[in-house]
């Protein structure tokens, strides 16, 4: 399958999810999702009709975000909430734009995706610059979004809520801690001219956005106290 038709296939499921039935049929939604499985089937990770037992881990968190989505297609808001929705068409997202193999083209198709929506917006006489600038904003705050709810999936609550086996600090002090280590990390990296094999200055800099975030969740958490 091409990389612009899953390009299309985001497209029309973010805007089912936003605009509803009344925009897109659900039957074209379920054909974008379809389109889906059967990329996946193409990329060597098929969860199609494949029992559970033999899904890795990888698949399952595939097949799980799928079955969100269907489940929203069909029954709507009385049971998947949109934003669980979001979330699965963007983890999806940012999971295919993980794959080494077809990461570039898709991200190229992507952009040409966003490009033609707003050229056929009836907006299009605003600066269309402008609009797509917006667009790449909503996009990358949707990429660290994803990021930071899979990472606390994967390993807890651990910067918001620290096991305090040495450190006593409050969970605010320790977020500031880790945002100089990055900023450290960073400098370093960008004075000397060098690149660590573990982690790039792409994700440090990654890293360090997400603990900002973090920190903004932290002082709200402790506002609220």
């Amino acid at each position: 399958m091409e990389a612009y038709s899953i390009a299309d296939c985001f497209i029309t499921l973010e805007d089912f999810i936003i605009k509803g039935n009344k925009v897109i049929d659900e039957t074209i939604a379920l054909q974008a999702l379809n389109n889906l499985n059967n990329f996946f089937v193409v990329a060597g990770k098929s969860v199609v009709n494949t029992t559970s037992a033999n899904l890795t881990d990888e698949e399952k968190m595939i097949d799980n975000h799928l079955q969100v989505i269907e489940t929203f297609i069909d029954e709507g808001a009385t049971a998947i909430r949109r934003y669980q929705a979001e979330q699965s068409v963007n983890i999806i997202k940012y999971y295919i734009k993980g794959l080494s193999h077809i990461s570039k083209k898709f991200k190229e198709e992507w952009q040409k995706a966003k490009d033609k929506e707003v050229i056929n917006n009836e907006e299009t006489n605003k600066d269309v610059k402008q609009y797509n600038t917006q667009l790449l904003i909503a996009e990358v705050c949707d990429e660290i979004k994803v990021m930071l709810l899979d990472k606390n999936q994967k390993y807890g609550n651990s910067a918001l809520s620290p096991k305090r086996i040495f450190s006593k600090a409050s969970f605010i002090e320790q977020i500031n801690v880790r945002i100089d280590d990055k900023l450290s990390r960073i400098e370093n990296m960008v004075r000397n001219n060098i690149e660590d094999k573990s982690e790039s200055i792409n994700d440090s800099i990654e890293d360090l956005i997400g603990y900002l975030v973090l920190r903004k969740v932290a002082k709200k958490i402790n506002q609220e106290k």
